[in-house]
């Protein structure tokens, strides 16, 4: 191991697909849902495909863990609620939330 880069296995301490069951998710997903459909013949139709897939995932697939909602539905209304109340410091667990107080 070269001395000049710390050791930072501590900082990453999963080494099971178990440990990670959102990650091993979403790389089945990807799998199964885009590479595994097409047969691919160069880097650059992978990119595209890949690039077509993640805009599907991410603005029209609503997801279960985000209440039913698209990530772009949650990502919009995030931004939106920091757009009214900056300085709210708006803490929440629940991402599919759809109303903030902003009052102190």
């Amino acid at each position: 191991m070269d001395e000049r880069w710390p050791n930072l296995n501590h900082l990453y301490p999963t080494r099971f697909p178990w440990e990670n069951g959102h990650i091993e998710s979403f790389h089945n997903k990807l799998r199964d849902e885009c590479l595994n459909r097409e047969i691919i013949g160069s880097l650059l139709e992978a990119k595209v495909l890949v690039e077509q897939w993640r805009i599907e995932y991410n603005t029209n697939r609503p997801h279960s863990s985000l209440g039913y909602q698209t990530s772009q539905e949650v990502a919009d209304h995030w931004q939106t609620t920091l757009l009214i109340c900056p300085s709210s410091g708006v803490r929440s667990t629940s991402l599919s939330r759809t109303h903030v107080d902003c009052r102190n």
